[in-house]
């Protein structure tokens, strides 16, 4: 596994399957004492990787674009095709709901 340097945002996929691997049976064992299902914990493993993983290809896609919305220092109208970019994003998403 490569160093991980200030300027990776997202994990690879090799590097996330290296988490996966490391942390999973910690993670399971202790959402099985939680629920005490076997078959339920491991459910929630899946889903809480699953998660992870597309949390964080969202940031890659639409981080930059989230953080000059919500950064109140920054003038948004620098920024003029990254926020109408989020807003049809946020929009839509909203519509949906």
């Amino acid at each position: 596994m490569r160093k991980r340097t200030q300027t990776d945002k997202v994990l690879s996929e090799d590097d996330f399957a290296c988490l996966v691997d490391a942390h999973q049976h910690r993670l399971y064992v202790y959402l099985a004492g939680l629920t005490g299902q076997p078959e339920q914990a491991f459910d929630l493993v899946q889903e809480t990787f699953y998660d992870a993983w597309t949390a964080g290809q969202f940031l890659m896609l639409y981080g930059r674009a989230m953080t000059v919305f919500t950064d109140n220092t920054s003038d948004p109208a620098a920024y003029p095709d990254e926020v109408v970019f989020l807003q049809t994003v946020l929009g839509n998403f909203t519509a949906a709901i």
